[in-house]
């Protein structure tokens, strides 16, 4: 009977709310995809519920609109920022925020599907001809990912290495930032190598001289900007974990009265940039004058706060990889380093050999040592490995062309190596 609802509300176009388990969404999906024939040049560009359109997605969905020849759309279940929806209708992109027949038919239809996050994001089960499904995935994998998991560290987490080598059937492509993430990227995600790209993330050019900032984001910079006046800008950028202590454990009470304290003497802005799933309490803590709140909710991209900021102060997230581009001083807060490593997810490289900075346990005495670095210009430290790393994780974006226009070629070219 359940199937029977299934197929006849998708038949007379009902509503598709009532369909919120996992399974009763891939059964829609398997049977909508099934009947939708795929239209060519037509593009979907799909991110997870609760991350805006930013990095590597935001940017190539801008580089397809210039390059002009694709009807496009964009979808994410949930509010999508009024700005950027403004600017897409602008350029003729239809927004889709719903799960809905309408937004399925699309997807389905869609020559090229590009990703952000996940396939079931798209709710994509399997592949099919003329489709091509390509993962931009969000980040550089230094910390472990599921399928790279002993059974120690797994805890819980089979289900998702089943899914996550379901989903490596239906990729055509990722994208990897360099030789040594195109291994990486490989075995965490069961992708054949050959599919892996090392053509660099496409967000880095963001932090390239050369790349024009769309409007929206350079305004969103400019008011940065304005707020700074002038001083000194640190970001602090944690992310999540797993497991163990939270946004509310790294920035209690006494560290953030302390923080306030610094920023004040040293006539110094701190913004503190959480993992999009932790920005709801920011509120209790940034005073918006010593204490900024830059969360993805304020600064979608954060590009628009690293090409601004003098020192990046940062843990297991991958966003320093980003601000090597700078050759400005990366310090690791990691009170947590030996739980992290061991309990958590832990690393795939030897951290403390690969990461371009000191690492502290202590407010104390990252402050300390920020205060010497302050002291002393604010440049990087030549005896850490910041070059190492460069060498290791952004090997492939060494000449000047832009990452974006090298993913145009390779996948939305005539001459296309993938498909």
């Amino acid at each position: 009977m359940w199937g029977i609802k299934c197929i006849k509300n998708i038949i007379t176009g009902r509503p598709m709310r009532n369909f919120r388990k996992q399974s009763s969404r891939v059964f829609v999906g398997f049977i909508v995809d099934s009947l939708t024939r795929v239209r060519r040049k037509r593009v979907v560009f799909v991110t997870k519920r609760k991350v805006p359109f930013m990095g590597n997605l935001r940017i190539m969905l801008d580089a397809l609109i210039r390059n002009g020849g694709y009807e496009i759309a964009v979808f994410k279940i949930g509010d999508i920022d009024p700005e950027f929806c403004n600017l897409m209708q602008e350029a003729n992109v239809r927004v889709m925020n719903a799960y809905n027949f309408s937004t399925l038919r699309f997807i389905y239809s869609s020559e090229v599907v590009v990703l952000s996050h996940s396939a079931r994001d798209a709710f994509i089960v399997r592949r099919k001809k003329g489709r091509r499904v390509i993962n931009l995935w969000h980040g550089v994998a230094l910390k472990k990912i599921e399928r790279l998991m002993s059974s120690r560290d797994a805890r819980g987490s089979c289900q998702r290495k089943r899914l996550i080598d379901r989903n490596s059937r239906i990729y055509d492509a990722m994208v990897a930032s360099s030789k040594v993430d195109q291994l990486v990227i490989a075995a965490s995600f069961g992708i054949a190598y050959s599919k892996v790209h090392p053509v660099g993330l496409p967000r880095y050019d963001y932090l390239n001289s050369s790349y024009e900032w769309p409007q929206d984001l350079l305004q969103r910079r400019v008011q940065l900007e304005g707020v700074l006046a002038g001083r000194k800008f640190i970001v602090y950028a944690p992310t999540f974990r797993d497991h163990g202590i939270d946004i509310d454990d790294l920035l209690n009470e006494t560290s953030i009265h302390l923080l306030r304290s610094f920023c004040v003497v040293n006539d110094v802005v701190l913004g503190i940039r959480p993992h999009p799933y932790q920005s709801e309490s920011l509120h209790l803590i940034c005073d918006n004058k010593y204490l900024l709140d830059v969360s993805s909710v304020c600064y979608p991209e954060a590009a628009s706060v690293l090409s601004l900021a003098d020192a990046l102060i940062v843990d297991y997230s991958s966003i320093w990889v980003d601000f090597l581009c700078r050759d400005l001083p990366i310090i690791g807060y990691m009170p947590d380093f030996e739980a992290y490593n061991t309990v958590d997810r832990g690393f795939i490289y030897d951290f403390e050999q690969v990461f371009p900075g000191d690492i502290f346990q202590t407010w104390d005495a990252v402050l300390n040592h920020l205060k010497r670095m302050m002291d002393g210009g604010l440049s990087v430290d030549g005896r850490r490995q910041s070059e190492f790393a460069k060498a290791l994780l952004m090997e492939s974006i060494e000449d000047t062309a832009l990452v974006s226009q090298r993913c145009l070629d390779l996948f939305f070219s005539d001459n296309k190596e993938v498909g």
